[in-house]
């Protein structure tokens, strides 16, 4: 956010929207992947496991774009390296 009255910006403020929406887009990657199928409707599994595949290609396989996996990592101050050791260990 900007201070007017000192014609400068304030970095915390500026990051804080960005590392909310790096935070979410991580937690759901997450859920994805650990998310279990117990729906009866064949439509949501498959949508569940579709977006399971695409959560495990973002996590382990690198992505290209603006918000890959990395750069939610970097931008959160997590290793990435850890963050996905945590996530195979409760995949088994």
């Amino acid at each position: 956010m900007k201070n007017y009255l000192t014609n400068q910006t304030a970095p915390d403020k500026i990051q804080m929207p960005e590392r909310d929406l790096f935070s979410a887009v991580l937690e759901t990657a997450i859920d994805d992947l650990l998310s279990t199928s117990i729906h009866q409707d064949r439509r949501q599994t498959k949508c569940m496991e579709e977006n399971r595949i695409s959560a495990f290609s973002w996590v382990f396989e690198g992505s290209e774009g603006p918000v890959t996996f990395l750069s939610v990592c970097r931008t959160l101050d997590l290793c990435p390296a850890v963050v996905r050791a945590a996530i195979k260990r409760r995949l088994g």
